[in-house]
């Protein structure tokens, strides 16, 4: 058995009967696209058929604008550092908080996260 397949959404829109001999029987397979729609379509169709399944959610883009805070440090003074990972694609934000004042190094373009992240940790 493979363990990536790439096969065009066009070659999936009749269904996966075609190609469920190519899927393993006894592990999941996570479909993914570029923005969930047509992975999500095609999870369905094999669900249907009776395997196990799982698609990305949001695509390939969420993938690609997911980031992961980690806690790197503390601040002698009080207030912590973190680091915010862009795992798809490797960059790297940082967040420092000092008492009710935070700055952000390096911010990538979806800033909606720093906020969130203030708000759900009540760091300031």
């Amino acid at each position: 058995m493979v363990k990536n397949l790439n096969i065009p959404y066009f070659d999936l829109l009749e269904g996966v009967n075609h190609i469920l001999d190519k899927l393993p029987v006894n592990k999941e397979v996570l479909v993914v696209c570029a923005k969930e729609g047509s992975s999500k379509f095609v999870a369905e169709e094999r669900s249907e058929a009776g395997r196990d399944v799982a698609y990305l959610k949001g695509g390939m883009k969420a993938w690609s604008e997911y980031l992961e805070p980690i806690k790197i440090g503390d601040l002698k003074s009080g207030g912590s550092i973190y680091q915010f990972v862009r795992i798809g694609k490797g960059c790297l934000s940082y967040f420092i908080q000092s008492g009710d004042e935070a700055l952000v190094i390096d911010a990538v373009r979806m800033v909606d996260v720093f906020i969130e992240f203030v708000l759900l940790a009540a760091l300031i």
